[in-house]
């Protein structure tokens, strides 16, 4: 049985938050239920690193990523994210050759505020197989993905993107500031959820194998307000919003036709003097 990844997420600090920002880390969602979302279709650029080893007469091209392994993964984040209407639109596809300078990825990602950047490295001995920006750091964008990273990973890291917190708190302080997540102080590695018994195992802010994976209802109102106040401008596809703007458009259209409309004459429906021949 395949032992639990240990995944390192702590939320990368690149300096003091902005003063401007509101609603910090501790932002408590309100009490109302979130309904389930429309279909909003997030911007996303997808960056691989690559790397040429040399081994006598063979060269070897290495990809931190397959494209099979980044289809699966981006589903699977749909998946978890279902309930907020989340889908990926992958705009850019572009390649990075190795750089084991991580800082760089989450400054060229903070070059496109309006999107989703999303590096997968190669293998670095890194000790995470995730991390993630969150939405009140300076450099507040970009995902990167380890070679060690898991099938769930991306769902994982994308809960950090919309402010989510991992479900255990060794401090003992502040915890995740979601009400329905059990308290727990050390992360937790069940293999599956217990029948009965409360328990995070399968939230996809905890650290689990093989076990559904979830959030619960006050995680994705407090996914579903940062999304809102800080990651408006990914979203591409707001289906409600597209529904409107369609139908204003048919309405000027139907309008412009109306008022171009003229009543056929005797002279313009007569036969023509000349018959057309189709063009080849």
């Amino acid at each position: 049985m395949r032992a639990c990844v240990v995944l390192l997420c702590t939320l990368l600090s690149c300096g003091v938050p902005h003063k401007q920002i509101e609603h910090q880390a501790n932002t408590i969602p309100p009490k109302e239920s979130v309904p389930t979302q429309d279909e909003r279709v997030i911007r996303t650029r997808v960056i691989v690193e690559t790397a040429t080893f040399t081994t006598g007469e063979h060269t070897v091209m290495m990809y931190g990523a397959s494209a099979v392994n980044i289809e699966q993964e981006i589903s699977n984040c749909e998946e978890v994210f279902e309930d907020l209407g989340i889908k990926f639109d992958i705009v850019e596809i572009s390649f990075r050759t190795y750089n084991p300078q991580l800082q760089l990825c989450f400054l060229d990602a903070s070059r496109y505020k309006d999107t989703l950047s999303v590096y997968y490295i190669l293998p670095h001995n890194f000790p995470f197989s995730g991390l993630s920006s969150a939405p009140w750091e300076e450099l507040s964008h970009g995902i990167i993905m380890s070679g060690s990273r898991d099938e769930w990973t991306l769902a994982h890291e994308f809960g950090h993107y919309l402010g989510l917190l991992h479900t255990f708190d060794p401090s003992k302080k502040e915890g995740d500031f979601c009400e329905d997540t059990p308290e727990q102080i050390m992360k937790k590695t069940e293999i599956c959820r217990i029948e009965g018994q409360t328990t995070n195992c399968g939230n996809i802010m905890n650290y689990c194998t093989h076990c559904p994976k979830f959030l619960t209802d006050c995680q994705k109102k407090r996914a579903n307000r940062f999304l809102q106040d800080f990651r408006t401008s990914h979203i591409i596809c707001d289906r409600n919003r597209v529904k409107q703007q369609l139908e204003v458009l048919y309405n000027v259209i139907l309008e412009l036709s109306i008022m171009r409309y003229e009543p056929p004459t005797t002279q313009s429906i007569s036969q023509p003097s000349q018959t057309l021949q189709p063009s080849i």
